[in-house]
């Protein structure tokens, strides 16, 4: 067998999920609106407007998928408040600044 396909193979580098720039905006994010309450008044808000409808204004929307997607990012405001803590703000813009 030739040398070269002995060598392993190195694995690629993956770049982290959530480039640093999204991470840091959603704590952010969190830091000034806490998910606990957002998502409080986020489901108000969209408990409302299917009651209530949109005041007569037909959007474009695709109701499936504006639904479904509502659903899950209030399942992922739920999971935050589980794990959320207020946090001095410097303490995140060093970490995004990387000191």
């Amino acid at each position: 067998m030739k040398s070269s396909l002995k060598r392993r193979r190195k694995k690629p580098i993956r770049a982290p999920f959530l480039h640093r720039t999204v991470e840091y905006k959603l704590a952010m994010f969190l830091q000034y609106y806490p998910p606990k309450e957002f998502n409080r008044e986020f489901r108000n808000m969209i408990v409302d407007y299917l009651i209530y409808g949109n005041g007569g204004i037909n959007y474009r929307i695709d109701r499936k998928i504006l639904i479904e997607g509502v659903w899950d990012l209030m399942r992922v405001l739920d999971e935050a408040e589980n794990h959320w803590e207020y946090r001095d703000t410097d303490d995140i813009i060093n970490k995004y600044n990387g000191n």
